[in-house]
């Protein structure tokens, strides 16, 4: 599915294979966020998971911190087989703008 120039991709994990969910959230009156994972197993169940408060600024810091915590889950655990999700057209299009799409 392709919207507003933004690749989608949703397809049934293989056996083996993890999705990290990345996100974050800010509270703009006191600048404090929340940066979270849940990793889920190829059957959806929710397998692991962590969240941290932390004092940015910047709602594009906070979600680059998530999917920094996610991919530190997927390195920690000696994931191979992951797909890291994000929400952020922002920091979707920073992270692959250079890039082209390879199927």
């Amino acid at each position: 599915m392709v919207n507003d120039n933004v690749i989608e991709r949703r397809s049934k994990l293989k056996i083996g294979w993890r999705k990290i969910n990345c996100d974050g959230a800010l509270d703009l009156k006191t600048k404090v966020v929340g940066a979270g994972v849940i990793v889920r197993d190829y059957k959806g169940v929710v397998v692991d998971g962590k969240c941290r408060r932390r004092m940015v600024d910047s709602l594009l810091m906070v979600e680059t911190l998530a999917l920094r915590k996610g991919i530190g889950f997927a390195i920690q655990r000696k994931w191979q087989n992951v797909v890291l999700e994000i929400d952020s057209k922002e920091l979707q299009y920073v992270l692959t703008k250079n890039c082209k799409m390879i199927d």
